[in-house]
């Protein structure tokens, strides 16, 4: 099984017909509303790609938490470790105006109430993998590094691209996902567990790797699986949860590409 603890959201999406003026009324041309956060997303990738995942994070006792947690149950994914807060479920908002630039607003909320307890430490197993994120403060990420390798537990991890990466983190981690191109760990030699990935689509490679090393493969097969999750998400005209493939797309697109270097 793969434990996931993180930022679980709404994410709105907001596409507008001319430029953002502040205090002007405007006219959107397009809005999606779909669930985010980078937990989330990576939750629902490795759970198509077949995994047993369980997600444990915070939401709001109002309707975008009902939605969220309506979408965990249409994708399979155990939710009993999500609590449920005072405060109202997390958001992040991408405002892109007419020329493609975007303005981005983001909440916290409940987030904030999220707390390591929420893991039994009855699942901390050796089969089991430990998925975080930088989205989650470094002390409560910590507590729970410490608590997975008491049990020889594999633990990933996942940063964001404006995270201050600190090696000895890194270190005591069996793999680092980071985006490509941030210029702390792409000026010198990759440390053998850092994997970094291009930005778009980061989620959706994460997810998918996890679930394949879970699923047994090795580290060169588990990257073509994640790699060609990735495609298929950057072609797609859709984004975020919208844009998540599944295993047989995965698969397909895979056999493709082999078939063309043969």
């Amino acid at each position: 099984m793969i434990l996931d603890f993180g930022y679980v959201c709404m994410n709105f999406d907001t596409f507008l017909s001319s430029k953002l003026d502040v205090g002007s009324s405007l006219h959107a041309k397009n809005t999606t509303l779909q669930i985010g956060g980078a937990a989330a997303l990576q939750s629902i990738t490795a759970a198509r790609c077949g995994a047993r995942v369980s997600l444990l994070g915070s939401i709001g006792d109002d309707i975008f938490g009902e939605k969220i947690l309506e979408t965990l149950r249409r994708e399979g994914i155990i939710h009993s470790g999500i609590i449920k807060s005072s405060q109202p479920t997390g958001f992040v908002q991408h405002i892109r105006n007419n020329k493609n630039i975007t303005t981005t607003i983001t909440s916290s909320g409940a987030h904030l109430d999220i707390s390591p307890e929420q893991i039994c430490s009855t699942t901390f197993h050796e089969r089991h993998i430990l998925l975080l994120h930088s989205e989650v403060s470094l002390d409560f990420n910590i507590t729970l590094i410490e608590m997975a390798k008491n049990k020889n537990m594999r633990v990933f991890m996942s940063f964001s691209d404006d995270t201050v990466i600190d090696d000895s983190l890194i270190n005591i981690l069996d793999i680092a996902f980071i985006v490509k191109g941030d210029d702390h760990h792409t000026a010198k030699p990759l440390l053998k567990q850092v994997i970094a990935i291009d930005p778009v689509g980061f989620d959706c490679y994460c997810g998918s790797y996890a679930a394949c090393i879970q699923a047994g493969m090795t580290h060169e097969r588990a990257q073509d699986y994640a790699i060609s999750a990735q495609n298929l998400y950057q072609h797609n005209a859709n984004s975020g949860y919208a844009a998540i493939p599944y295993l047989n797309d995965i698969e397909k697109n895979l056999e493709k590409k082999q078939s063309k270097q043969a």
